[in-house]
Formats: structure tokens, C-alpha cells, sequence
């Protein structure tokens, strides 16, 4: 008899386990989905960098946090074409949130071959995207972030190579700044000095 109630013990505790873990998932007391995922690897930062908030909205029928219980309403900016096609091709749809002008979105961008310090830029002078827009308003920007005014940070993320198959990337202008502010928005590579394709804003 002892011996049976050892080997239910057994038994029972990875049950009671996995009961556990679908008692935290069903109720919120899951974290694992805080963060959205791009190239199947979690995001550095958590999505209130992007949606301005302490937490992401909580469906309370699963206790999953997720990025938006309402769809994003895209407008678009424009298309990204590469200015060099043979080192760095690129292809993309750049769109602003008509709910939250300060969030970019790029859809079906491809990037297979990125530059060693490259990332999203943005700003307000013209023609734009040059040397000439550091010391102007510029903004530095990466996926799943909130944009910055410094554009000589370490700590600027670089862009990987994509594939053109992910979900849109989703980014944020610094506090204050939205769409109407700027006049371009481009891929720029800091070592080299380098526009490596380029979108023109033009909002009324």
C-alpha cells in the first residue's frame, strides 16, 4: 500500500504542474507573451515602449496580453526603394497609425543583406537623410522601441536582415513628435554615411 501511494505521488506531481500553468495562463499570471516576438526571438523591450502605457491591453477571456484588442488603422507614406540595390536590396510599405500619429509601421519590408550601422531615421529638413540632417531633427528609430534624439548613441539597435515574410514592425517617435513633424524617413547607415532607401512625408 505504501509503495502504491508512492508511485501516485509520482504520478500526481508534473499533473498538478501542468495544472498550475494553465491556471496562470487562464487568469493573467503569464508573462511569456508580454513581449511580441520578430524572427521568433523576444523583443528587448516591453510593448508599453510602443503603446505608452504601464501594461499591454489584457484580453480577460485568456489573460494573454496583446499588443491591440482593436485593428490598426494604416494609412500610408509610401514605398522604400533601394538606392543600392547591390549591396543592401530593400522593399517595404511605410504606414502611419491614424489613431496614434506617432507610431510608424513598415509592412513587407525586405532587407536581406543589412549595413553594419544601419537603422530606421527620420526627420524634418530637406532634402533629408544625409549628413546634413545630424545636427538637425533627426530621429533615430528600431522595431519594438520608442525612438530617440540622440543620433551618436551606443546603444542605437542595428537592423538584422529580414525576410520580407515577418509581421509589420511597429516603431515610435519620441514623446512629443509625430508623423506631421517629419519630412522623410529612411534607411541610414551611420558608419558609412550612407542612404540606403528613402520615403518622402508629405501630410496636409
Amino acid at each position: 500500500m505504501k509503495m502504491r501511494g508512492i508511485f501516485g505521488l509520482v504520478f500526481l506531481l508534473p499533473v498538478l504542474a501542468i495544472r498550475r500553468e494553465f491556471y496562470q495562463k487562464l487568469h493573467g499570471d503569464y508573462q511569456d507573451f508580454s513581449r511580441p516576438r520578430i524572427f521568433g526571438s523576444f523583443l528587448s523591450s516591453p510593448l508599453q515602449n510602443l503603446h505608452g502605457s504601464g501594461q499591454p491591453q489584457n484580453n480577460q477571456r485568456t489573460g494573454y496580453n496583446l499588443i491591440s484588442i482593436s485593428p490598426i488603422k494604416k494609412k500610408k507614406l509610401g514605398e522604400l526603394v533601394a538606392l543600392k540595390p547591390e549591396l543592401h536590396p530593400m522593399r517595404g510599405t511605410i504606414y502611419y497609425n491614424k489613431d496614434d500619429e506617432s507610431m510608424i509601421i513598415v509592412s513587407g519590408f525586405y532587407y536581406p543583406s543589412p549595413g553594419p550601422d544601419a537603422f530606421f531615421w527620420a526627420g524634418s529638413d530637406s532634402p533629408g537623410c544625409d549628413q546634413h540632417s545630424i545636427d538637425h531633427h533627426s530621429y533615430p528609430m528600431a522595431p519594438g522601441k520608442v525612438g530617440s534624439t540622440d543620433y551618436h548613441s551606443k546603444n542605437q539597435p542595428i537592423l538584422p536582415p529580414y525576410d520580407g515574410e515577418q509581421s509589420d514592425i511597429m516603431m515610435r517617435l519620441p514623446a512629443g513628435k509625430t508623423v506631421r513633424d517629419l519630412k522623410w524617413i529612411c534607411v541610414w547607415c551611420r558608419k558609412y554615411k550612407m542612404n540606403f532607401g528613402k520615403v518622402l512625408i508629405n501630410i496636409h
